[in-house]
């Protein structure tokens, strides 16, 4: 496991420190819960990547790749920066089984476990799981689009992000899959932790 702070521009160095302690405590939870190696993580000053609220953002393309975005004018939280490095690296470990998966509902229960294991390691208060659980309307919101989940072309930034056409919620793909993990862990008394390369069959509504 490497980590590469972007640095030669000077942008980073007033978090830097906050890096390397949020990302030290990462490895330490992901090593004692999974074996996790040969992950490369590039930390970058963008400002265009990240969420505006904790001015981080994070991206998992493979295996073995993960990149971590700082707004490098934001006073970061380090413990937001190990929750997004904890969710960045679930997804690492996830893509040793289905990853991110063909259809849309594959990509919402790739970010939903994501987001449940940051519940599990940090709780309801970290950003993503308290913005996602104080919302109401979810299982009407599922039955809307129930005709779409099983698409193989869908617009990522639409379901993820932020549909210009306000017919979706802000994170409305991160709202459904944690919402249908959370279900699953209720009813079997699980873990994120121990779910990260179970089929996202398994989360399937009945």
């Amino acid at each position: 496991m490497n980590l590469y702070i972007a640095n030669a521009s000077s942008r980073l160095s007033a978090q830097k420190d906050r890096i390397n302690a949020a990302y030290k405590r990462a490895i330490t939870t992901m090593s004692g819960l999974f074996h996790l190696d040969c992950v490369d993580v590039i930390c970058l000053p963008d400002t265009k990547m990240i969420i505006p609220e904790i001015g981080i953002g994070g991206y998992t393309p493979n295996r073995h790749l993960t990149y971590l975005y700082i707004d490098p004018d934001f006073d970061v939280s380090e413990d937001e920066i190990y929750n997004t490095l904890c969710h960045e690296l679930y997804h690492a470990k996830r893509y040793e089984g289905e990853g991110y998966g063909k259809t849309l509902f594959d990509s919402m229960i790739f970010e939903g476990l994501a987001v449940a294991f940051e519940e599990e390691l940090s709780g309801k208060d970290a950003f993503m799981p308290a913005q996602l659980l104080s919302r109401t309307g979810t299982a009407l919101l599922l039955q809307k689009v129930n005709s779409d989940l099983y698409t193989e072309s869908f617009d990522h930034f639409k379901w993820f992000i932020v549909d210009s056409a306000n017919e979706l919620p802000r994170w409305a793909g991160y709202e459904l899959g944690y919402y249908l993990v959370r279900e699953y862990i209720a009813k079997s008394n699980k873990k994120a932790s121990e779910l990260v390369l179970e089929a996202s069959s398994t989360f399937m509504k009945v």
